[in-house]
């Protein structure tokens, strides 16, 4: 995630697009802008996401080196695994993966 930053900064430049025109066009305080602009992140935040898709960046995810496609398998073959096949349990898969979002 490194990369996104300079790209940010980037894509700033070469439109010649002000932290001010970006807060308003997002609903993003100014100060937060700036702060992505200088790398202050730790991970995807909403905010970050949708500055990337204003910018037109393209943001891979990868988690513990992998890609979201080799995730995306690995996270199916569990989930195939534990679903009984019901709408109620995939509800309550749902909520136990969202809710680890919320740890640190």
């Amino acid at each position: 995630m490194s990369e996104i930053a300079p790209a940010l900064r980037s894509y700033m430049k070469n439109t010649c697009t002000t932290q001010e025109v970006v807060s308003q066009k997002l609903g993003i305080h100014q100060s937060q802008i700036s702060r992505l602009l200088n790398g202050e992140y730790q991970r995807l935040s909403p905010n970050l996401k949708k500055f990337c898709d204003y910018a037109k960046i393209e943001v891979g995810i990868r988690v513990r080196g992998k890609s979201k496609k080799q995730l995306s398998r690995k996270l199916s073959r569990v989930v195939a695994e534990v679903w009984d096949g019901s709408k109620q349990h995939e509800y309550a898969l749902i909520r136990i993966i969202r809710s680890l979002k919320a740890l640190p």
